[in-house]
């Protein structure tokens, strides 16, 4: 149990890290905006430095409408994502208690470490003097800083009926952590809930007769 404990939260430990070091590089060594990115596969992908208020891939951000009026949102919509954390935690403890499948629990490892990595740059980074990106129509710097986003896809240009689309996410460590495991749960769901169901049902009845014997 022990050894689980250390190796499934042992491992969302270290993807917040590799998320920190990449996110600090990019603040330290990169130009924020269109003019600092660094092309990798020409136009397709390429580092860009952004800032996002909002969650994964850019959603709910910008929706607070006027800068200049002072607002609670994202300190709430930070407090969210807080309260998803604790509970992302508390759900891969009980499910290595439960002795959940293994590709389960690597799942959620990599769910935990990427939402913990972003909460990390919501919480803190409009505090840190070196970064300090706190939005700034809020009442305090804490639980307002702004993830940093850097890995640009350009899939395509849409054009209908003269409206132009661009498809294009930017996103970030944490974010493609999140976005593999719950894709991967998603093509293994149907194994995963018979093998869980399999494990869970086992392991209740073994406990409803250690608990008749005592």
């Amino acid at each position: 149990m022990k050894n689980k404990l250390f190796k499934f939260f042992g491992l969302a430990l270290l993807l917040v890290i590799i998320d920190q070091a990449i996110k600090i590089w990019v603040h330290k060594n990169m130009q924020l905006g269109y003019y600092g990115q660094i092309p990798i596969l020409g136009d397709f992908f390429s580092l860009f430095y952004t800032l996002n208020d909002g969650v994964a891939f850019g959603a709910f951000s910008g929706v607070e409408g006027d800068p200049n009026r002072v607002d609670y949102f994202k300190s709430i919509l930070t407090l969210v994502r807080l309260g998803a954390s604790v509970a992302i935690a508390i759900y891969l403890y009980k499910s290595i208690h439960k002795q959940a499948k293994v590709g389960f629990l690597w799942a959620l490892a990599f769910i935990l470490g990427g939402a913990v990595g972003n909460i990390i740059d919501c919480m803190f980074y409009g505090v840190v003097p070196s970064i300090d990106n706190a939005l700034p129509n809020k009442p305090f710097k804490f639980l307002n800083g702004q993830v940093i986003d850097m890995f640009y896809i350009h899939i395509c240009d849409i054009d209908f009926m003269g409206f132009q689309m661009t498809l294009w996410p930017i996103f970030n460590f944490a974010d493609a952590c999140i976005f593999c495991a719950v894709i991967y749960v998603i093509v293994k769901n149907k194994s995963f809930l018979k093998e869980n169901f399999e494990v869970l049902t086992e392991n209740n009845t073994i406990l409803e007769k250690e608990e008749s014997i005592n």
